[in-house]
């Protein structure tokens, strides 16, 4: 069998043209052509043109993500004032390090939504930097650079990587950050601490939780390697690594400060999480309630795409059971294999543990809470078609080896081959044909700002879009659905003189019924916007909301995203069930009865007959 992970500088894999030999050119300068020729070299070079392409494509195909209007208005902030402050006065260092690469965009007129192509630029480079540097990593850690550009390929080829580094969103980032931290760390584990080694560890787990909290998950799997490689030494000779690990744990408690000293009238990103002391965007998340019901969702989720959805979580298992069993139970040279153990250790603790801890922690997981794992399992991946072909090969070489012992590991090995190939192929495709994310705010906010006269108010479910298409604040208005609904209680701040406002722009914010009710009957001129998903769902409207809503109104706009543009209608076409509902809401009002004050929750408003 060939030697596929031969070193680059073998003879067997250069490439010396005769050309170049005939010429009677330097020794140095015909090596120089053949680094530059070698195998190794041409796969990588593919993989970060392909890697580049397929992210340009996402980034030009794919349709606004809901929440990159909000990534922009955090940019737009950065470059005006400085600071990733919500005009609502919400800090957003939630993703402050994309916003200040951002900012410059504004600063040279090309920040608007209008330009949201111009910005997912940014994430495309971003993703093609994780792409090289994966193969950074999988090279350190396995000391063979095919196995680093093998990884390099998985990562350029990743449907969800290519979909985030599409986006104008922190997760391609994310991504970079958690590669590089992982790189630096294994530099330190295997090879031994520096002091610039140790600060880039520390400054590129900084980078990362400016980017996303869900770095700090990286940070138990950093600890638990570092112990086991330098157990007490961390408090007595290898006291500059300790230090090091407790100046990573300062960064999520600077971000959590920065978000409360930052704040402006009130306004935290806390969106109701219940860890006492701590205050950032998506801390709701977290949940001790979720420890009765672990889901792996988000983690299944990185497959969604691909035709063997259901097969690649097993296939991973396996991957990670077979690298343990290999490296931490097979006979292996001591001396010799220690490093690939410490940098597969490293590998193995930081997929499993962000996937075990989201799980076991979290609630509405999506892909993205996970995603900076994804190289690693590539990497992990790698190292197993590794440690397959070294034991094909121990085989062939052995005397007593058995001739059914290498066909089964050279099958194995071309099976995983296969399986992940038909994964990279049919999750493409599956990604191809999921181009539509989200429901379009952008295009319904530039249908209305077209349309609207002066003085029309717009009532809508999300409003960085309508702020940034319209320019400015004025006539907008928040809809948050029910007061019970947990999206109320995410985006619904209380400002400095009472009022109910949302969290990222600071209007006024409809939350009662008698509130709903008001604008479509009091304002024939409004107009909404709202997804149907978000209108019919029990989660956030829903029920008797959806039921004043649709009845109390017609349809002027709707697209294959699931957006509404819609428009009160008269008196006389008002459904008898929503005018019903409203009577009563007003009814109640009156009285001094709503929502928020009544004490047997939820409040029904039953029609009089």
């Amino acid at each position: 069998m060939p030697d596929v992970v031969a070193s680059v500088d073998s003879p067997s894999v250069s490439i010396q043209p005769e050309t170049t030999v005939e010429t009677g050119a330097p020794a140095s300068r015909i090596d120089s052509v053949t680094r530059r020729l070698s195998p190794v070299t041409v796969l990588l070079t593919l993989s970060l043109f392909y890697g580049a392409l397929g992210r340009y494509s996402a980034a030009k195909h794919l349709t606004p993500h809901i929440d990159e209007p909000a990534s922009v208005l955090a940019a737009q902030m950065v470059a005006e004032k400085g600071l990733p402050i919500f005009p609502s006065g919400v800090p957003y260092f939630q993703g402050a390090v994309l916003s200040y690469l951002l900012a410059p965009f504004s600063w040279f007129g090309s920040g608007g939504i209008e330009d949201l192509f111009t910005l997912r630029m940014m994430s495309v480079a971003i993703g093609v930097l994780t792409i090289f540097f994966t193969f950074k990593l999988a090279q350190q850690v396995s000391s063979n650079p095919w196995i680093g550009a093998v990884a390099a390929l998985l990562v350029a080829s990743d449907p969800i990587s290519v979909k985030w580094s599409g986006l104008v969103r922190m997760y391609a980032p994310l991504e970079l950050f958690a590669v590089l931290l992982l790189w630096m760390v294994a530099l330190i584990l295997m090879n031994g601490p520096t002091r610039r080694r140790l600060a880039l560890a520390t400054l590129f787990f900084w980078l990362g939780v400016f980017t996303h909290i869900a770095t700090v998950l990286l940070w138990p799997a950093i600890a638990l390697i570092a112990l086991a490689v330098y157990g007490r030494q961390l408090w007595r000779s290898r006291i500059d690594v300790g230090f090091t690990l407790g100046m990573m744990a300062v960064g999520p408690v600077l971000l959590t400060a920065l978000n409360t000293l930052l704040k402006r009238g009130g306004a935290t990103p806390s969106a109701g999480g219940e860890l006492p002391g701590v205050s950032f965007v998506g801390d709701h998340l977290l949940t001790f309630d979720a420890l009765r019901r672990p889901a792996f969702s988000a983690w299944e989720r990185l497959y969604a795409n691909s035709a063997l959805a259901v097969t690649m979580p097993y296939v991973m298992v396996l991957i990670s059971a077979l690298l343990v069993g290999i490296l931490y139970f097979g006979r292996n040279d001591e001396t010799a294999d220690r490093p690939l153990r410490v940098g597969a250790g490293l590998m193995l603790l930081a997929y499993w543990l962000p996937v075990i801890i989201v799980g076991t922690f979290t609630r509405e997981p999506q892909e993205r809470y996970v995603i900076h794992v994804v190289p690693t399992g590539f990497v992990l991946v790698a190292l197993a078609i590794q440690q397959l072909i070294r034991k094909v090969r121990a085989v062939r070489a052995s005397e007593s080896g058995l001739g059914w012992q290498r066909r089964v590991l050279a099958g194995s090995t071309l099976l995983l081959v296969v399986i992940l190939a038909l994964n990279q192929v049919s999750a493409g495709f599956g990604l191809q044909r999921a181009r539509i994310l989200d429901p379009d705010y952008v295009a319904a906010s530039q249908y209305v700002e077209a349309r609207r006269q002066s003085g029309e108010p717009v009532f809508t479910a999300m409003t960085p879009a309508p702020y940034l298409v319209f320019g400015s604040d004025e006539g907008l208005n928040f809809i948050s659905g029910s007061p019970y609904s947990s999206r109320t209680k995410r985006y619904v701040r209380i400002d400095a003189e009472g009022q109910s406002v949302d969290y990222w722009i600071g209007v006024p914010s409809v939350n009662l019924m008698n509130d709903i009710c008001s604008m479509v009957m009091n304002n024939p001129n409004a107009w909404i916007i709202i997804d149907s998903a978000r209108l019919l769902s029990p989660n956030f409207m829903g029920g008797q909301w959806a039921s004043v809503i649709t009845e109390m109104t017609y349809q002027r706009y709707s697209d294959a995203s699931g957006m509404l543009v819609l428009r009160p209608v008269p008196e006389p076409g008002r459904g008898k069930l929503a005018v019903g509902i409203c009577n009563e809401a007003a009814r109640l009002y009156a009285q001094g009865v709503h929502e928020l004050n009544w004490n047997r929750p939820p409040l029904i408003f039953v029609p009089k007959p």
